[in-house]
């Protein structure tokens, strides 16, 4: 089932109340992967979101979700952070999509816990 042609998403921690919302809108898509952005950035300011899908040398279902944004720092030159996720499902039926859906919920939580303090942590080197 196709993501859609426009994802809201907000910048908050995933607990209500969910405010601070932005929209995605699909850019484009192509077999295996959708590419979002928010619209209205002026070039070389962009908000961008990348799913994709392949298939591992094991067999195995590789999906990477990604946010890219980037800004023009105090020089006037773009500067870009990236933030990604890559899951890993194997061909294998020991491993099941519960399975990883468990491991997902509780990498969220990890780092939102204590909005966001963990995040901060690795962000600074501390964890």
């Amino acid at each position: 089932m196709p993501l859609g042609t426009s994802l809201v998403l907000s910048k908050d921690p995933a607990t209500p109340p969910v405010t601070n919302q932005i929209t995605f809108a699909l850019r484009g898509s192509s077999l295996g992967s959708s590419e979002y952005s928010v619209a209205g950035l002026n070039p070389p300011v962009a908000n961008v979101l990348k799913v994709s899908h392949d298939t591992g040398k094991g067999g195995e279902g590789r999906h990477m979700i990604r946010e890219d944004l980037t800004a023009v720092d105090v020089n006037l030159m773009p500067a870009t952070g990236s933030v990604y996720a890559v899951i890993v499902n194997p061909s294998s039926t020991a491993i099941t999509n519960q399975m990883i859906i468990d491991c997902v919920n509780r990498l969220v939580d990890f780092l939102t816990a204590g909005g966001n303090a963990n995040v901060v942590k690795i962000l600074n080197g501390e964890v």
